[in-house]
């Protein structure tokens, strides 16, 4: 199991990584993420490889802190760049709303 924190390439805001599970044909994951510096939201999905990446379905998160009463369904991409023998390096996005945030990091 990995852990770590994510970054968008936009801003300030972080993709923190509680468990991320590489199972080969999915990967599973449990985390949170800040939007805009002030809110903070929760997830926890099941990604399917798709190609070269791993993909969830529309997946709602949860409001942590939020000034927003809901979210948006988001979908979630993850693509492992490199494996070593105690980390991955991933990048992907976070889509939803019509918006796409990409974000890069290692996990370990």
């Amino acid at each position: 199991m990995y852990h770590g924190k994510l970054y968008y390439e936009e801003g300030n805001d972080v993709f923190t990584i509680e468990e991320f599970i590489d199972r080969c044909h999915d990967v599973a994951f449990k985390g949170s993420t800040t939007w805009d510096a002030q809110d903070e939201w929760t997830i926890e999905a099941t990604a399917q490889k798709v190609g070269d990446s791993y993909v969830t379905p529309p997946t709602f998160s949860k409001h942590k802190i939020s000034k927003q009463d809901c979210s948006d369904a988001a979908v979630i991409t993850i693509k492992i760049i490199n494996r070593a023998a105690s980390s991955l390096e991933v990048e992907g996005s976070w889509a939803e709303a019509g918006e796409t945030y990409k974000f890069k990091g290692t996990l370990v």
